[in-house]
């Protein structure tokens, strides 16, 4: 557990760029700002039996932290075998990658206010696993959402209250999916150019509040609703 506020020098790592928790949970309640001095290691991964984030992970440094030579885009891997829950803000200088086995979440617990929680990413933001319940922000400022499983299954996005926004595309799934698998997106703001989606032959469920005005969608059968 991260309960205070913590900077770590990612290339300093053994192997450089790794955090790995083993079957552990890895849980912060802090503040935890992720860099690197070597060009060399431009991407840093934690990994654990579960993430659970209720501070700031982050690779985008605060004016206050002033680290020579400290390279201005760092990537950002989260790998988890069983969930990844964010409280807080997890936020990446480059491409944030979140990785679950069973769930992502990015919302408030039940009952509680604050400040609506936030998964961002300067370059690519992209979240696999089966089902992602999202009642805050899901953003990429400059790139590309990109959205899959991590195994050949359905996929849910539950989204009610959220917003999940790219600058340019949103990708559900790739070109190459041809399982027959159903997608379903529920709720909140589905915000980019173009939303390009793959459900093979499956069925594209998607009911949303405000949805981008250009679809992409290969599927086998597709229900659409949109109040915008």
């Amino acid at each position: 557990i991260n309960s205070g506020t913590t900077s770590i020098n990612v290339s300093g790592l053994a192997p450089p760029g790794v955090l790995d928790f083993g079957s552990s949970t890895f849980q912060n309640t802090g503040s935890l700002y992720l860099y690197s001095t070597s060009p060399g290691v431009s991407s840093v991964t934690i990994s654990g039996n579960s993430l659970i984030n209720q501070g700031i992970i982050s690779t985008v440094l605060p004016s206050t932290l002033d680290i020579a030579g400290a390279i201005s885009s760092l990537s950002l891997v989260l790998n988890a075998t069983n969930f990844i829950v964010n409280h807080g803000q997890i936020s990446s200088s480059g491409n944030l990658t979140a990785i679950a086995g069973t769930a992502i979440v990015n919302a408030l617990p039940a009952g509680v206010t604050g400040p609506a929680p936030v998964m961002s990413a300067a370059g690519d933001l992209n979240l696999l696993a089966a089902n992602i319940t999202n009642s805050a922000g899901i953003l990429s400022a400059l790139n590309n959402i990109n959205v899959s499983t991590t195994f050949a299954s359905n996929l849910n996005i539950y989204n009610v209250n959220g917003v999940v926004q790219a600058v340019n595309a949103i990708n559900i799934r790739d070109q190459a999916f041809a399982g027959k698998f159903n997608t379903s997106i529920t709720g909140g703001d589905v915000l980019a150019q173009v939303l390009n989606l793959n459900t093979g032959d499956g069925i594209a469920d998607i009911s949303v509040a405000r949805l981008t005005p250009e679809l992409s969608i290969y599927c086998g059968e597709a229900l659409i609703n949109a109040s915008n």
